[in-house]
């Protein structure tokens, strides 16, 4: 299967976007916007800018809540870097004016993030699965090797 982007239009278009092309640019946003707002490698970057902290939340998760740091500004854009709906906002405006105005390099980047964001997508997927599937429990376990070295023979 062949996906072709054009990520090459004239400056001058509103550039309309195929579907195709939205969900490619929505997985880069995703992954991007992560990479700020979760990432370990970007944790230096947000410490500079806020505390993090991880707390359980009111259902017992553990969760990462970010506290401002002074002075005032400090504050302002750490809370803008580790929101991901704020940033999320900023990001995907300057891929798609990255496709405007440097459609070459711009849309290099867009489907190596999108590549990854999948990744990360289908990586959320499996560990939900893996949480919420069978279990089974040791008498279970029995009656499935029972009927195994019934059918197989024994220790197969």
């Amino acid at each position: 299967m062949v996906v072709t982007l054009r990520f090459g239009l004239n400056r001058l278009s509103m550039l309309p976007l195929t579907l195709s092309e939205v969900v490619v640019l929505g997985l880069a946003c995703f992954r991007i916007t992560h990479l700020f707002t979760s990432d370990t490698i970007t944790m230096p970057l947000r410490a500079w800018l806020v505390d993090e902290r991880i707390e359980p939340d009111a259902l017992g998760r553990m969760v990462q809540i970010p506290i401002p740091r002074p002075p005032a500004w400090r504050g302002v854009v750490g809370t803008l870097a580790t929101c991901t709906w704020c940033l999320g906002v900023w990001v995907a405006g300057g891929l798609y004016a990255g496709l405007v105005y440097w459609p070459q390099t711009t849309g290099v980047v867009t489907v190596i993030a999108a590549i990854a964001g999948l990744g990360i997508v289908v990586e959320m997927f499996s560990l939900y699965l893996k949480v919420h599937s069978f279990s089974p429990t040791a008498d279970q376990l029995a009656r499935l090797k029972s009927a195994r070295d019934q059918i197989l023979g024994p220790g197969k």
